[in-house]
């Protein structure tokens, strides 16, 4: 949900602007990474020291960054950067809790996954599965993943408010 209708300007910046550093990462609040399964190492790397220094990085699949350009496996990756092991893909059943809204889910298949480490969940699907985890990162913070419609993430969205640069459901 971005635009001047939606109150959230944006800009993209492409994987070939980061890893040359044409842009200031810190400048931004969050960095949405809507799919990058296949990813350079230099623009990884930034990405992560961008979190780690602060940021808000926003990664819509866990697959995300799996694999490098040259066809190297990340297996640690998810773990590291997500706060999050993927335990199967299926289909959803209805929609995800936050707090005490339910949201429907948009039919795509959705990630089985649980947080590890200092990952907490911050939304969950109906049957009780995680759907959003929020991962500390150095003075940051990665979110992943959640597969909702325009006006489902808007509504999540207006649910939410950070107290102390932390997330919290809005009740």
């Amino acid at each position: 949900v971005l635009g001047p209708r939606a109150g959230s300007w944006f800009r993209f910046v492409s994987d070939v602007q980061i890893s040359e550093q044409k842009y200031p990462l810190d400048s931004y609040k969050a960095i949405y990474v809507p799919s990058a399964r296949y990813q350079d190492e230099a623009t990884v790397e930034r990405l992560k020291k961008y979190a780690a220094n602060g940021g808000t990085l926003i990664i819509a699949s866990p697959d995300t960054f799996e694999i490098s350009d040259d066809g190297t496996k990340r297996p640690g990756l998810k773990k590291e950067l997500m706060g999050l092991e993927v335990t199967g893909k299926k289909l959803p059943s209805g929609g995800f809790q936050f707090e005490n809204m339910t949201v429907t889910a948009s039919g795509n298949p959705v990630w089985q996954m649980k947080p590890v480490g200092k990952a907490e969940v911050l939304a969950k699907y109906s049957n009780g599965n995680p759907a959003v985890i929020v991962n500390p990162y150095g003075k940051g913070k990665i979110a992943s993943p959640m597969d909702l419609g325009q006006e489902e993430a808007q509504e999540l969205l207006d649910k939410a408010i950070t107290v102390n640069g932390r997330l919290y459901g809005r009740k």
